[in-house]
């Protein structure tokens, strides 16, 4: 696959224009953090110029007024009402999974943590249990 170049001028605003609005911004944030990165070895006034572009109060990039997407128009994507979705899906999934899980064995240890954790946890992992000398790194099918 090769790529022809066009003949003739090419207009760099226009072309600009073509790209979208999320790879421009994340270009421009990409390139503002390696000038923050790099300012030591710009001069002063290279480095002015360059903040000036980025962070004029009245037209420097960072300041431009972002004009707000419309939530309906994610109405109207398909793959993103389906992801949606499935996503809904499956948190009831889990809720339901874990509800099994503590109802089953309620008041049984389920896990033990592979390192140790200090007695503050006890409460939080060990709870539906009245075991005074249990250790914390335990849990209980309640605290999943």
């Amino acid at each position: 696959m090769t790529r022809e170049l066009p003949d003739g001028e090419v207009d760099i605003t226009k072309s600009l224009e073509e790209i979208d609005q999320d790879r421009r911004e994340g270009a421009a944030l990409k390139r503002s953090l390696r000038l923050r990165k790099m300012s030591e070895y710009l001069p002063e006034q290279a480095m002015k110029v360059r903040k000036a572009y980025f962070c004029d109060k009245n037209g420097g990039y960072f300041n431009k007024k972002v004009v707000a997407a419309n939530p309906m128009n994610m109405m109207n994507n398909p793959d993103m009402m389906n992801n949606m979705l499935k996503q809904n899906v499956q948190s009831v999934i889990h809720m339901l999974m874990f509800t099994m899980i503590g109802n089953v064995f309620q008041g049984f240890i389920t896990a033990q943590v592979p390192f140790p954790l200090g007695h503050k946890f006890k409460q939080m992992l060990q709870q539906g249990l009245a075991v005074v000398a249990l250790d914390p790194t335990y849990t209980s099918s309640m605290s999943w």
